[in-house]
């Protein structure tokens, strides 16, 4: 009873909440998504990186041979030499990837939201891409994708430098599940974790299940 009074508290202060929205620059898990699609372009395909990208847009891509830290990628295609339709899928992921390599970071997202499909799926599934037209914009400043995921990087950090208010220490964070990925607090409080709403009442098949599972991992953690 005590930790609702405290949470009452917190709510009834307006200047004690910040929403997910102020959770700082590029934290929205669209932009998440393009980042972890450039970044494996970058530096190789570490698995955390592609188990993230591997079926957004879907592909239908089993986990399957992903469990070494780096992936090699001739070793996960000859895992389906007898199933040409995975193998295929495979290899027009792999092929998505290489055509990143070859594009300046501006180009780059686009391929990743357009010929890639990442711009319907974020629509089609409801997935926050806040902040893209600036994350686009910054994107023309730096033509090299490193020097370009280094320069995201340092916004967030320069974010949490200046947000310097005595108070900050005490606010609330609003967030979805999907705005809390990658961050992290001394105390969080999941609220409605009620059947019927977490998981939602869609999903209604294994596979939307344990979507609704891993983003309630996504919460928890």
């Amino acid at each position: 009873m005590n930790d609702f009074f405290f949470l009452k508290k917190l709510l009834s202060d307006d200047k004690l909440i910040s929403q997910g929205a102020d959770a700082g620059p590029f934290s929205s898990k669209g932009i998440r998504l393009i980042e972890d699609y450039l970044s494996l372009s970058c530096f190789g395909y570490r698995r955390d990186t592609l188990l993230r990208i591997l079926n957004a847009p879907t592909r239908y891509i089993p986990r399957k041979g992903l469990g070494d830290e780096l992936i090699d990628v001739n070793k996960w295609k000859k895992l389906y030499t007898n199933d040409p339709v995975i193998r295929d899928a495979i290899c027009g992921f792999i092929l998505s990837i290489e055509n990143i390599k070859r594009l300046p970071s501006y180009g780059a997202i686009r391929y990743v939201l357009g010929p890639i499909g990442v711009e319907d799926y974020l629509s089609e599934n409801g997935i926050d891409a806040g902040g893209m037209e600036e994350f686009i914009n910054l994107s023309r400043n730096y033509p090299n994708k490193r020097e370009f995921l280094l320069a995201v990087k340092k916004k967030r950090e320069e974010y949490g430098k200046s947000d310097n208010d005595d108070s900050s220490d005490k606010r609330l964070f609003l967030l979805t599940f999907h705005a809390s990925k990658g961050l992290e607090f001394d105390h969080v409080y999941i609220i409605d974790a009620n059947e019927g709403i977490t998981p939602a009442k869609r999903a209604k098949d294994s596979k939307l299940l344990e979507e609704e599972r891993r983003m309630f991992f996504v919460a928890l953690t």
